[in-house]
């Protein structure tokens, strides 16, 4: 019985550390590994725990053979991977949304390292990215973020051989991200889509104006302009989108 508890936690410590390796923002180097390392450990020592019900046959089976123990933890790997992928979507709409912008701005070669992996990002990604983060934390989400990880070994214990995925649910969390990261950078957009069609208009009507000298520099005042006249809009919909997660969670 001892080896079918220890296989049982080190498939579990398998998933969890798979999970906060490819989570957002403790991705990539910006947290220490150590720090990883001990939340992946107490995580597995919490989750691991023995509750009492009938070990699965393939826990049972890996217990004995090396293969099959092989199989399950390259499983929980990619079972780990997947859902700290899907829940690095909530962070996602605010980089959409700042590359979007910086594109229209023309801030495009300005590119810092994002604050939850090593990506390299627009300025202006980054400085919503990283408001993004702090609401994160600030509205306890990263107690959903428990939640979530819990829900999975409700649904798919450690051992257990059959794995549902519904790709319509994946589908539908991606083109959720996309469409919320269009609307924050909304405003600003049409902003910037007025702004062009103005300087397009007088380029029409003066001929000695030269929309690559001039228009260029308009733009980014009126770009910057606008993000900060609709700076309180934006972080609405920004929170918005952060706060999508609690129903994944039945929260």
């Amino acid at each position: 019985m001892i080896e079918v508890l220890v296989v049982n936690f080190l498939l579990t410590l398998v998933r969890v550390s798979a999970f906060v390796a490819f989570l957002p923002p403790s991705a990539g180097r910006n947290m220490p590994n150590t720090v990883k390392i001990g939340l992946a450990i107490v995580l597995a020592v919490f989750f691991g725990m023995p509750t009492g019900a009938e070990p699965y046959a393939w826990l049972l089976h890996a217990a004995d053979s090396w293969p099959a123990l092989a199989l399950l933890a390259i499983r929980e790997t990619f079972y780990g991977i997947g859902l700290a992928l899907c829940l690095g979507l909530i962070l996602m709409p605010a980089r959409i949304a700042g590359s979007y912008i910086a594109q229209e701005m023309g801030l495009t070669i300005a590119t810092l390292t994002g604050p939850s992996d090593d990506q390299q990002t627009s300025i202006i990604g980054v400085i919503l990215e990283s408001a993004a983060t702090l609401m994160f934390f600030a509205l306890d989400l990263h107690l959903a973020v428990i939640a979530f990880l819990n829900a999975s070994f409700e649904r798919l214990p450690a051992g257990m051989a059959r794995l549902e995925i519904s790709p319509g649910w994946v589908l539908h969390r991606v083109t959720g991200s996309i469409e919320a990261g269009l609307l924050i950078a909304a405003p600003v957009g049409i902003v910037m889509l007025l702004t062009t069609i103005g300087l397009l208009v007088l380029m029409r009507s003066v001929s000695q104006f030269n929309l690559f000298s001039i228009g260029m520099s308009v733009r980014l005042v009126a770009g910057l302009g606008a993000l900060v006249l609709f700076a309180p809009e934006m972080m609405v919909l920004l929170r918005h989108s952060v706060h999508i997660m609690l129903p994944w969670t039945g929260g």
